[in-house]
């Protein structure tokens, strides 16, 4: 795909060239979402962990939880961006 090859199979436009500063834009704001999604599984853990003190229990409780969040932010955004 690199060198050219394929591209009528497939329906890719020409090469061209990529921005400069595009790779650096996407990167912060995949980084970004990363971080946001990560402070809702974090306090999560810190909720049940301050309630029970039970540190494998806030893990688990705190996965079981926000991944529902984490997964349906990623699937709202891909749908966002598509």
């Amino acid at each position: 795909m690199q060198d050219g090859n394929l591209l009528d199979l497939f329906g890719f436009p020409a090469s061209g060239p990529i921005l400069a500063f595009l790779p650096v834009i996407l990167i912060r704001i995949l980084f970004g979402l990363a971080m946001d999604y990560e402070i809702f599984l974090v306090s999560k853990m810190r909720e049940v962990y301050v309630h029970t003190g039970d540190s494998l229990k806030a893990v688990l409780d705190g996965m079981r939880d926000s991944s529902r969040i984490d997964h349906d932010g990623g699937i709202h955004w891909l749908y966002d961006d598509a």
